[in-house]
């Protein structure tokens, strides 16, 4: 529900943003580059949930873009259009390193906070109240994989004297 709230709040800063780009963007002579204001609200995506925002967003600042172009009070035409091809390209160029982010967080998956293990057989309560082992734990809260050995004290206290070539 949280979480909600603050994406309604963004989302609000996002299309706020966008007007207001946009009515500075329309009142400015053609030469001059307040079109890369329209970065912001593609920097703003980065905090709302989807990549799919990022890329609306985007597509919808590329179209203020292009409006402002057209409807902007004259100006020196070249300047304008050579300060929107560029606008465009960063706009798609920030809207690309936002969703890499996005793309990046998503697949990093952390452990935080107190984590309750047996001091005996390191086994790890999970929420239901049920003791894992601690690989099923930290394989379903990471992207950890185990492969599992035996270290040579273990190898000593369980099976004796081995030769240590054997172990390796």
């Amino acid at each position: 529900m949280r979480a909600q709230a603050h994406t309604g709040w963004l989302v609000v800063a996002v299309l706020a943003a966008g007007a207001a780009i946009c009515a500075l963007d329309l009142f400015l002579p053609l030469g001059v580059a307040v079109g890369v204001l329209y970065v912001v609200p593609v920097v703003l995506s980065l905090w709302l949930p989807s990549r799919v925002h990022t890329f609306v967003i985007a597509g919808a600042s590329t179209a203020l873009t292009l409006i402002g172009y057209v409807w902007s009070p004259a100006g020196l035409a070249w300047i304008g259009l050579l300060n929107r091809v560029l606008t465009i390209a960063l706009i798609w160029g920030v809207a690309l390193v936002v969703v890499l982010r996005k793309r990046a967080e998503e697949r990093i998956k952390t452990l935080e906070g107190l984590i309750p293990i047996c001091a005996a057989c390191k086994k790890i309560r999970n929420d239901q109240g049920y003791w894992d082992v601690l690989e099923s734990y930290l394989q379903q809260h990471s992207e950890a994989q185990f492969t599992h050995g035996l270290c040579p004290e273990c190898v000593e206290q369980y099976y004796g004297s081995i030769p240590q070539e054997r172990v390796k």
